[in-house]
């Protein structure tokens, strides 16, 4: 069975006009995740307010900086995807059955097949849809 997922690769884009989105987008320029950035919540105001957080000082100023960076770091994970899963899976296949000397090449092992089925989803019916729906 293929993978559901969108397939890389996916690179992060900022948009500079009104409503200042942050997307992670395909090699062909389609938006494959949006959403706004975190302080671009008035029509009014500039690319430049924004980014440089005009009018916004003090401790809310560090809230919104920290909240940005979250945000942007968050998007480029959401680009690396398909990659890192990819790369699990490689793994995975050059160490799968190989002696390890020592639990820390198990761990490593566990640890990429864990993030591989938390990358997989497991039910294929979207939510809501089954018995008695």
């Amino acid at each position: 069975m293929g993978e559901k997922h969108t397939p890389g690769p996916l690179h992060v884009v900022q948009d500079e006009t009104w409503p200042y989105r942050i997307m992670v987008c395909d090699q062909d320029g389609n938006t494959v995740y949006s959403e706004p950035l975190a302080c671009s919540s008035s029509a009014w105001r500039t690319w430049d307010d924004v980014r440089e957080l005009r009018g916004i000082h003090g401790a809310e100023r560090e809230e919104w900086i920290a909240a940005i960076e979250r945000q942007r770091a968050d998007m480029y994970l959401r680009a690396a995807a398909p990659d890192l899963l990819a790369a699990c899976h490689g793994m995975v296949e050059l160490l799968s059955g190989r002696p390890m000397s020592g639990i820390e090449g198990e761990q490593r092992l566990q640890a990429a097949l864990a993030a591989i089925a938390k990358a997989t989803p497991t039910d294929t019916k979207p939510a809501g849809e089954g018995e008695g729906a």
